[in-house]
């Protein structure tokens, strides 16, 4: 007779063997949900809405200080700047130029889909030559506009 010491194994053993074999060779991981973990250079339409702040330059500066960055403060070379300054970034709304980043002023955040900060190879392949430092790119929500009515007579 098989002692009730050696169920306990045998249900544990099967039990084992069971969580194991899912039947796929990434060992059952097809049947994850993967969590994806907010992109750090992209800022989106319900994020600017959880800020106080309606100019978009503050609203930024708020949830993603990083995307602006400050010029390097140290005038020896004790620190290596990795981002470029603020001024070399240039700003594109709606895919088209605007200025640089003082230009993010002139926006309220409440308008803005999504503001998304490209590196300079990036910026390079999407806008040219004179984005090397990197860019921010604002994407507005659909602006609804009347149609247009033709006088009747």
């Amino acid at each position: 007779m098989i002692s009730s010491r050696s169920w306990v194994l045998v249900a544990i053993s099967v039990t084992i063997a069971a969580c194991a074999s899912t039947g796929g060779a990434a060992g059952g991981r097809e049947h994850e949900v993967a969590v994806s973990r907010p992109d750090r250079n992209v800022i989106t339409a319900d994020e600017l809405a959880s800020v106080p702040e309606s100019d978009l330059y503050a609203a930024v500066q708020r949830l993603r200080p990083e995307l602006i960055p400050k010029p390097c403060a140290e005038p020896d070379n004790t620190r290596i700047c990795r981002m470029a300054a603020e001024s070399d970034l240039n700003v594109y709304v709606d895919d088209v130029l605007r200025g640089k980043v003082e230009a993010l002023h002139r926006y309220s955040a409440n308008d803005v889909k999504e503001v998304r900060r490209l590196s300079g190879p990036e910026a390079t392949r999407r806008f040219g030559a004179q984005n090397g430092a990197g860019a921010i790119v604002v994407t507005r929500k659909q602006a609804i506009t009347p149609p247009t009515s033709e006088a009747t007579g």
